[in-house]
């Protein structure tokens, strides 16, 4: 079978097009995300299962709440957000591919109260991971792959810690964490409590310990948490010397 000069033109035409559109990463923009307006000053902005690859652009600056649930995002860049984001009080990151976290990704938030990234792949956080997020109330990073979790000195405000579901094998540095109310360590490989763990979390009231490898409980290792109410552990412990009035709130969850 002959073919003349246009129906080679239409065979490059079409090789062009096939290769462009399966080599060139896809330009995600906000414009496939619902834009629900609760009120003037209320605008949600839904992503959630849009099969994004991306933080995408052309996120409104106006928005409260940015829900980015249940992509394929991989990377968090400070790039990615819009500049004096003053409106936004929550960022739905959960369910994604997160493995890294660009020092200061969330700055253009300063008002950020909740930021939820759980169920990703995230293996390191550094000192600078949520530097400025000076309001932020709730951080969600529970199910995740994290080893290590170093000090946060910007999270003066925050309420509530969930890392359960993780790689850690000490208690996480929240020494100091005065306004801390809630910390979650559920579901790792922690195997003690040591001395002065908590201490300077004297606002911590609801403590999860359940489902770790703890076998040890030093003596002052719930010093200073006047208003716990409420600890959960897994199994059998070995409570050292720790005083009665600093154990009557561990609930202990018996092993099935």
């Amino acid at each position: 079978m002959k073919t003349g000069p246009d129906s080679k033109q239409s065979l490059l035409f079409c090789l062009y097009f096939l290769c462009h559109a399966c080599c060139v990463p896809s330009n995600d923009t906000a414009d496939s995300c619902q834009w629900l307006w609760i009120n003037s000053n209320n605008l949600t902005v839904n992503c959630i299962n849009k099969d994004l690859r991306a933080v995408p652009q052309g996120i409104p600056v106006q928005a409260c709440s940015i829900q980015l649930g249940v992509n394929r995002i991989s990377h968090v860049r400070r790039s990615d957000f819009p500049h004096y984001a003053f409106n936004t009080l929550k960022l739905n990151l959960s369910h994604n591919c997160i493995g890294k976290i660009a020092d200061g990704a969330f700055g253009s938030f300063p008002n950020l109260e909740q930021l939820d990234l759980s169920d990703n792949r995230i293996r390191t956080l550094r000192d600078d991971s949520f530097q400025g997020l000076l309001k932020l109330k709730e951080l969600h990073l529970g199910r995740n792959v994290i080893s290590e979790v170093p000090l946060f000195h910007d999270l003066l405000s925050l309420q509530a810690l969930w890392l359960q579901s993780n790689r850690l094998i000490q208690i996480p540095a929240v020494k100091f964490m005065a306004s801390l109310k809630v910390l979650s360590l559920a579901s790792n490989k922690i195997v003690s409590v040591d001395s002065g763990s908590f201490r300077g979390c004297g606002s911590l009231a609801e403590l999860h310990m359940q489902h770790n490898l703890i076998s040890r409980v030093a003596g002052e290792g719930f010093d200073g948490l006047f208003q716990l109410k409420d600890t959960y552990f897994t199994g059998r412990l070995h409570l050292g010397n720790t005083k009665p009035r600093q154990f009557t709130a561990v609930k202990t969850i018996p092993l099935c």
